[in-house]
């Protein structure tokens, strides 16, 4: 193991450089199958097989990487590509190439020497786990080191290399000779971007254009910013993120009942016009009265959007609480979980002048004073009895926080 320093990667992107040789046990056995069905007869044969990173035959590669490269580098990160890279041989190298002169060999362009880096500026990070087959002699992955040496880690089944992805690792695959097959499962990592998530009438359209003032347009994993869009993302929001940064905007949830209902009564002429959605995503006909809306509304909007559940029982306020734990949330015209303090704790500033991108008047409001009726309010409870047991538990936790200190 080596390390120590810092570099500096693509992107003026700081990393903690480092190269770090471990042994681990993992079942590779479905990775094997899904190579060996694409090999040929040949004496050479290389494939390389993109993996989805949420795959499950995967999961135990990407969990024990992202543990050891997070001890490491001291950051979170999150896995942005994994493939499986495989040399069968099953004969001698060709007479003009010689195991002893890595320099002559290069059976394939990917054996060139190269930094992972170079391919994506977002690879910080790099994790290879070997596995090896049958008898096999080089395929060794070599390091160009300061001063004009080399470092050579052989492949060896359940070897385990990480290392920081940039120049400071410039490396190469050397020549192989033997009988047998080569894996190495190849992960690259790099920093989580902050996932914006927040069911709808929450302020999310107000936190959109303030990320986007401050940091551009939205990115996926590993670059700076995301979304999850509040109606067009019909299951779990949270399901996929645990490598993410999230920003979780709620709201009262009988306010946000109503603010839904006046947003599918605007007038044409408002900004928040329903009109100009898609006629699928217009959730409430423009005729109905407020009682027919409560009385047809689909019950607590928000912890079903956040579990990507139809039905909920009581068990999903723990379930809920627990998804957001190490999330930002924020609680829309909440004086302490604010969006605005929210957004102060990634550095970017709420949009409030005329010359910012976001400048929208507000919608036409409802507030509890329309439930004077106690239908209406009883219908507006019933519609919304565990999104505030939801609500009303986050602020209670922030509460004794603030008493704690």
């Amino acid at each position: 193991m080596s390390g120590g320093g810092s570099g500096r990667g693509g992107g003026g992107r700081v990393t903690r450089c480092f190269r770090f040789v471990g042994r681990h046990s993992l079942d590779l056995g479905p990775l094997r199958e899904l190579v060996a069905s694409r090999e040929t007869p040949d004496a050479f044969n290389f494939s390389r097989v993109p993996i989805p990173v949420d795959d499950p035959r995967v999961a135990g590669v990407v969990a024990t990487a992202r543990a050891e490269l997070e001890a490491l580098s001291d950051e979170k990160l999150c896995p942005l590509a994994i493939n499986v890279r495989v040399v069968a041989v099953n004969a001698s190298p060709p007479p003009d190439v010689g195991l002893e002169n890595d320099e002559k060999g290069s059976f394939h362009p990917g054996f060139n020497w190269h930094n992972d880096q170079r391919k994506d500026e977002r690879w910080l990070y790099t994790a290879l786990f070997y596995d090896v087959r049958g008898v096999i002699r080089g395929g060794e992955t070599i390091f160009d080191d300061d001063g004009g040496g080399l470092t050579r880690v052989a492949p060896a089944t359940g070897r385990l290399l990480a290392f920081s992805s940039g120049p400071e690792n410039t490396h190469r695959a050397g020549p192989t000779a033997g009988f047998g097959r080569r894996l190495v499962v190849q992960t690259q990592w790099g920093r989580p971007g902050v996932v914006v998530v927040h069911p709808f009438k929450t302020a999310g359209r107000f936190v959109w254009h303030a990320f986007q003032d401050a940091w551009g347009p939205p990115t996926e994993c590993g670059g700076s910013w995301t979304r999850i869009h509040p109606i067009k993302t019909p299951r779990n929001a949270l399901e996929g993120l645990r490598w993410s940064r999230l920003l979780v905007l709620l709201r009262d949830p009988v306010d946000r009942l109503l603010s839904e209902y006046a947003f599918f009564h605007a007038a044409p002429g408002d900004r928040c016009y329903a009109g100009t959605l898609p006629l699928k995503l217009r959730l409430v006909p423009p005729a109905t009265s407020l009682e027919d809306f409560l009385a047809r509304s689909r019950a607590d909007h928000q912890i079903r959007f956040l579990l990507g559940e139809d039905d909920c029982d009581d068990s999903c306020v723990e379930r809920a609480l627990s998804l957001l734990e190490g999330a930002v949330v924020a609680i829309k015209d909440d004086p302490i979980l604010s969006v605005e303090n929210a957004l102060r704790q990634f550095g970017v500033v709420a949009p409030r002048s005329s010359g910012s991108a976001f400048v929208d008047p507000p919608c036409p409001h409802l507030s509890e004073r329309d439930l004077a009726d106690p239908v209406l309010l009883r219908l507006a409870l019933a519609a919304t009895t565990l999104d505030r047991r939801l609500v009303g538990a986050i602020r209670s936790k922030r509460r004794r926080h603030d008493d704690e200190l």
